[in-house]
């Protein structure tokens, strides 16, 4: 089952090239986003 989210606004999120995070509970969320994945992005989203 796939669980659609939207960006919250009530709490601290982080911005990438890839991807918006926020952490729900224990879990960390990320909402990937509709960009070309190269190798040189996905290395400089992990830095």
């Amino acid at each position: 089952m796939m669980i659609l989210h939207s960006i919250p606004t009530d709490r601290k999120t982080w911005e990438s090239e890839i991807a918006t995070y926020w952490w729900e509970e224990d879990y960390l969320v990320s909402l990937s986003k509709s960009t070309l994945r190269t190798s040189n992005r996905i290395s400089e989203n992990v830095d």
